[in-house]
């Protein structure tokens, strides 16, 4: 078995000019050398790609580099990276977060004493841009390892960023789904199918969160793909647990943003006789109220405000 193999890093960023070099920097003073990089800006409009390329040629590490012309998916921009990388293991990062000096290496010594296991996760940092705070993955006390697919099934837990998968697991499930907007938890899911999954415990990557900009706050986006996972999957019975969260989140969601009779009529649709149901019924009906007072009251301003000039 080769001890040191090599470890393909696919970089993904979009307008991270000012985090990219933090990355990149981070996977050159890996403690752990035998890497490659894999990079593709997805037609940033700030001057991340000049920064990376400058970042690259300076980090002594072996690289390729592509530039999207037009936005396009992360699953379909992942292929092409894993299509062009080398390494017998696969580390795909974004490149607004980084990874911890002894990160691969860590995982690699995981493999080299489990090599059954199919990929690695380990936990991360929250690194909160605003405040610059840091704190450890919420999710710590659900990790779990070995053969997780019922639990992977009800949730999403493993901390995605700085994960490695073998070359030979992705021959085995596939490439990224590229109809899929939740790639990650998508992948999980098919390779918990036919592999053990393993833990690091560790805190060994960062994973930053910028108010406004990280997918995970894009509501539709989210649930959209939530949607197609339960809908992908629903031949598992404990895919039903997660849709029931999910149906829990949209109705927040639209009870708290969208109060409309569509949104009425979604939340009695799914209706259960608890507390929370109760409150969001309420929280809808009372915002369908509002709507005809609030512009009743937004005309009435601009009518005094046009009678002023």
């Amino acid at each position: 078995m080769n001890e040191n193999p090599l470890v393909s890093i696919l970089l993904l960023s979009m307008n991270h000019e000012l985090f990219i070099e933090q990355c990149i920097l981070s996977l050159k003073e890996q403690t752990y050398k035998n890497i490659e990089i894999i990079y593709l800006d997805n037609a940033s409009n700030d001057n991340t790609f000049e920064i990376a390329k400058k970042a690259l040629e300076q980090s002594g590490i072996s690289y390729k580099i592509f530039c999207n012309a037009e936005s396009k998916g992360i699953s379909k921009n992942l292929n092409l990276l894993l299509e062009n990388s080398l390494g017998l293991y696969i580390c795909p990062l974004s490149t607004d977060d980084w990874l911890t000096r002894d990160s691969i290496e860590e995982k690699v010594k995981y493999f080299n004493q489990h090599p059954e296991f199919g990929m690695v996760y380990t936990s991360c940092y929250y690194y909160f841009d605003d405040t610059k705070k840091t704190l450890i993955s919420a999710k710590k006390n659900k990790f779990k390892e070995g053969w997780i697919l019922i639990e992977i099934l009800k949730e999403c837990f493993i901390s995605t960023t700085g994960c490695i998968i073998k070359r030979r697991t992705f021959k085995k499930v596939g490439n990224f789904d590229e109809n899929s907007l939740l790639e990650d938890w998508d992948m999980f899911i098919r390779i918990a199918e036919k592999f053990p999954i393993g833990l690091v415990n560790k805190e060994l990557a960062y994973y930053r969160i910028k108010n406004g900009v990280n997918i995970t706050g894009n509501y539709q986006y989210m649930l959209k793909g939530f949607d197609y996972i339960v809908n992908k999957f629903s031949h598992y019975a404990e895919i039903q647990e997660t849709k029931k969260l999910i149906n829990n989140t949209k109705t927040y969601h639209y009870a708290t943003m969208e109060p409309s009779l569509k949104t009425l009529v979604f939340i009695l649709k799914n209706y259960r006789f608890n507390y929370f149901y109760f409150k969001q019924t309420g929280k809808t009906v009372l915002g369908i109220l509002r709507k005809p007072f609030m512009v009743s009251t937004v005309f009435s301003k601009k009518r005094i405000s046009i009678t002023e000039v």
